[in-house]
């Protein structure tokens, strides 16, 4: 890994320890993985899972898909932290939201934990678009002694455009936002939530493929929980329910040796730790007796 890389993974870790997160590095698996970063604002009940990338085309659907998974496995908030999307420089007051998650500059990390600000500028399928605060433009155009149809001729849109921005939350192109800002001021915008906007709806359990599932899943069906598969990260699974959250880690022959052994445990415990979730390690299916264990508590 290139050192200015290594130095933004250390600019990220700063930032959130200087938010009152506490936050630890994932080294696991080697190449590619879903978390590199898990954080957590005890004082605030703000959990985070965070992937580090040079570029945000380069993440898997897999690496995604575990990412959400994860996150809504465990209560905690997904973002991707990258320096460019496509290429191209990703600006600083601007989040990207890819396949429902936030993609975000370390920059821009580090103004919504410092001074609370949020981006007021979102690319979603492709498009950059600002959303409007409506009370707040009508006010402002109420101030400027400005009727919908002057405001409509001002920025280009219809007199109906302008009623409808006034009745509701809009979400406008960046031409729209920059004539609006222009006529009215940026105070007529509201801000995007990179974490609290990720979407999480459309990941859906994960049914058992083979016998070790099948009594994981029989158990969280009787403690009603649900579980989702991991591929990309230390932990294998995680078991979701009503304000509570388990993990489970894999250990099985296949592994290399004890050194993979070891490695793998240590970095679910890192997750694991900083999340204050309970692991369980399992070895052989009769180790699930440990999970029957823990939520008979």
């Amino acid at each position: 890994m290139k050192k200015g890389f290594e130095e933004y993974f250390d600019k990220t870790l700063r930032v959130l320890e200087e938010a009152g997160f506490t936050a630890n590095r994932v080294f696991y698996p080697q190449n590619r993985r879903s978390i590199d970063v898990v954080a957590y604002n005890k004082s605030i009940g703000f959990k985070l899972l965070v992937k580090i990338t040079d570029d945000s085309e380069n993440i898997t659907h897999e690496e995604i898909g575990d990412l959400k998974k994860a996150s809504k496995g465990l209560n905690a908030k997904p973002v991707v932290v990258a320096n460019r999307v496509k290429n191209e420089k990703l600006d600083d007051d601007a989040v990207v939201f890819k396949k429902g998650i936030g993609v975000v500059s370390v920059e821009l990390l580090r103004k919504y934990f410092k001074f609370g600000e949020k981006p007021v500028v979102a690319k979603i399928r492709g498009g950059y678009i600002a959303r409007i605060n409506s009370e707040a433009l009508r006010e402002e155009r109420i101030k400027r002694g400005l009727s919908l149809g002057n405001l409509a001729e001002l920025i280009g849109v219809s007199r109906k455009a302008v009623y409808d921005y006034e009745h509701g939350k809009i979400n406008v192109s960046l031409i729209t936002a920059i004539r609006l800002a222009e006529v009215l001021g940026e105070n007529v915008f509201d801000g995007f939530d990179p974490f609290h906007e990720a979407i999480l709806d459309d990941i859906q359990p994960d049914n058992p493929i083979n016998r070790l599932e099948q009594e994981i899943y029989n158990i969280c069906t009787k403690h009603n929980l649900v579980f989702y598969r991991l591929s990309e990260t230390a932990v294998d699974y995680v078991l979701h329910g009503e304000g509570e959250a388990y993990s489970i880690t894999i250990i099985n022959e296949s592994m290399n040796s004890g050194e993979d052994y070891e490695v793998k445990l240590n970095e679910a415990e890192r997750i694991t730790r900083v999340l204050e979730v309970k692991n369980i390690v399992v070895e052989k299916i009769n180790d699930i007796v440990e999970l029957k264990r823990v939520l008979r508590k």
